[in-house]
């Protein structure tokens, strides 16, 4: 029988409300990694869900610091290399060594 690897324990801390947006949040993945603000809205019908769809669970020894279930992830993909973004300066670089391009 092969035991199962621990999930990494998901924890975040609630810091408060965040006028008419949600809660503010800090979180953290499991032990080791990042630790990353977000805002925890409730879910609405009809409407997108952007992120994660999760549930927060007050712990018993601070009910502001709660485990994270995830129950929906809508995460975009990361990707690997540099960030994909083409800047005014970029595309002036580009010209400059390139030419520019006749649409027409």
């Amino acid at each position: 029988m092969v035991a199962e690897e621990p999930k990494p324990r998901d924890r975040a801390i609630v810091l408060g409300e965040v006028e008419n947006r949600g809660l503010a949040v800090l979180r953290q993945r499991g032990d080791g990694a990042p630790v990353e603000a977000g805002l925890v809205r409730s879910v609405r019908e009809g409407e997108p869900i952007v992120g994660e769809l999760v549930s927060l669970k007050p712990t018993e020894a601070n009910p502001r610091v709660c485990d994270v279930e995830v129950h929906v992830d809508n995460r975009p993909p990361a990707h690997k290399g540099p960030t994909r973004v083409a800047t005014e300066a970029y595309r002036e670089g580009w010209d400059e060594i390139f030419g520019k391009r006749d649409l027409n």
